[in-house]
């Protein structure tokens, strides 16, 4: 991941009210990266895959690694999917968003996808939001992406002198 670059991870709403009885508004972030979330949907990767080929080109390197595809550039806008070899069903489904320039249609997919399949969105410090423009962009005002790619000199000089 570039420091450019603001990651996204699809949440299903329907794990989350099984987990805790309520959609939380935040989550640990190392916790929550090793939860299954998707595994009680039992979403297959034939569903799933051709959606997201619509954001890119498979990245090459993606097709010869047992359970992961991404799609787009990882430089820029990607979109990635985690994977059982052997069910093909679906354990994780991540993007990636370059801040540097930003890509509506991208987004616009980003979001079609998350409401499809009623998920939220967490953000690298565990903030969850609802998949609309108006919460991605209050998350992506509060990410180090953004204060990297608004002011990369404040932003190193922030960092704290050894």
């Amino acid at each position: 991941m570039a420091i450019w670059q603001f990651n996204i991870y699809f949440i299903p709403r329907q794990t989350l009210l099984e987990k805790y009885g309520q959609v939380q508004t935040k989550l640990e972030f190392e916790k929550a990266f090793k939860i299954h979330w998707w595994l009680n949907l039992n979403v297959d990767t034939k569903e799933l895959l051709p959606l997201l080929q619509q954001f890119g080109d498979l990245q090459e390197w993606t097709s010869k690694t047992d359970g992961l595809r991404s799609f787009g550039d990882t430089e820029t806008n990607d979109i990635s999917i985690c994977f059982d070899n052997k069910t093909n069903k679906v354990e994780e489904l991540s993007c990636r968003l370059d801040l540097r320039n930003v890509d509506k249609f991208f987004i616009k997919k980003v979001l079609s996808i998350a409401t499809l399949y009623d998920c939220l969105l967490m953000d690298s410090r565990g903030r969850l939001f609802q998949p609309t423009i108006a919460a991605l962009d209050e998350s992506i005002q509060l990410s180090n992406a953004t204060r990297f790619v608004d002011d990369s000199k404040q932003f190193l000089d922030d960092f704290p002198k050894e």
